[in-house]
């Protein structure tokens, strides 16, 4: 009999007295990390990747996002990016947008030639 995971998961300890583990919500599966905010209370938080931070921006005004990542939600993989701003009182935030993945043009038009049939009649 095979083992049921569904709504199912498990934690383990860091060093730091946080958890990390993974876990099964209605047959997604899912990581998932604790924040420890005190002694008695920890944030459960559900990742959806690993994100990218570039510190290297040269211009403040730069229009390249300081943060990027490849996610995955529900089995389907978007990026997403975040762009460094500041409100009209000068508190800094991010601002975050998720796309379908970025293709190139050149492999837009490949895709496109590969999924294009090839008719072979001859007309008569």
């Amino acid at each position: 009999m095979e083992y049921d995971n569904k709504n199912r998961g498990v934690l383990f300890k860091n060093t730091d007295s946080s958890y990390w583990g993974k876990i099964n919500i209605e047959g997604v599966d899912f990581k998932l990390k604790t924040i420890t905010i005190d002694d008695q209370t920890q944030e459960l938080v559900i990742s959806l990747g690993k994100l990218f931070v570039n510190d290297d921006l040269p211009d403040p005004n730069d229009k390249r996002p300081k943060m990027r990542s490849s996610i995955n939600y529900n089995d389907k993989k978007m990026d997403f990016a975040g762009w460094l701003k500041h409100s009209k009182k000068g508190t800094e935030f991010i601002s975050c947008q998720i796309s379908e993945p970025y293709v190139k043009d050149e492999d837009k038009q490949q895709t496109t030639e590969e999924s294009t049939p090839f008719d072979d009649e001859i007309p008569i």
